[in-house]
């Protein structure tokens, strides 16, 4: 029904394995398209180290800017070879930010209105950032890059690599 929420646990999700026997047949699960509904977890995988607190603090020109990410050592081989990429990019969450409207004003762009899925504001439905940036080295779990536009302390989620123009796709 409209505005029921479900909830499950990812092992009713999952297929069973066949085990030869029907004595522990678990619920039905949703059906797929309802699957986009559930609630999700995510782990960070480290932090943003910079010198901006806040996010009013980094410059509208935050091209330039020299961030570190410090990766947590659950997940520093993760990066193997990463150094071979010029460009990665940093999906963080935006833990400072609270609320959204759906409709707001795009900055630079002046007073006209436009959707929040078409601007790169800060307060979105999931508070979820995604920026491309110039990998300048790393060592062992810290990742010095250009280009960062989160605030010291932002978790952040995942690193992409950057599939360059002619990978096509």
């Amino acid at each position: 029904m409209q505005g029921e929420v479900s909830r499950y646990h990812l092992t009713e999700l999952l297929p069973e394995p066949f085990t030869g026997s029907s004595l522990h047949k678990k619920s039905k699960p949703p059906p797929l398209a309802e699957t986009w509904r559930l609630p999700l977890t995510v782990r960070p995988i480290g932090y943003v180290s910079n010198l901006y607190p806040e996010p009013k603090a980094v410059p509208k020109n935050y091209k330039q800017l020299i961030s570190k990410v410090i990766i947590d050592g659950d997940f520093e081989d993760g990066l193997h070879r990463i150094e071979e990429e010029e460009k990665i990019i940093i999906i963080g969450y935006l833990h400072q930010a609270r609320g959204y409207n759906l409709i707001q004003e795009r900055s630079g762009r002046g007073p006209e209105a436009y959707g929040v899925f078409a601007c790169r504001s800060p307060w979105r439905p999931n508070s979820i950032s995604h920026t491309e940036v110039d990998l300048i080295c790393r060592e062992g779990p810290v990742l010095t890059v250009r280009g960062l536009d989160l605030i010291n302390g932002t978790p952040v989620l995942d690193i992409k690599t950057v599939l360059p123009p002619e990978a096509g796709g």
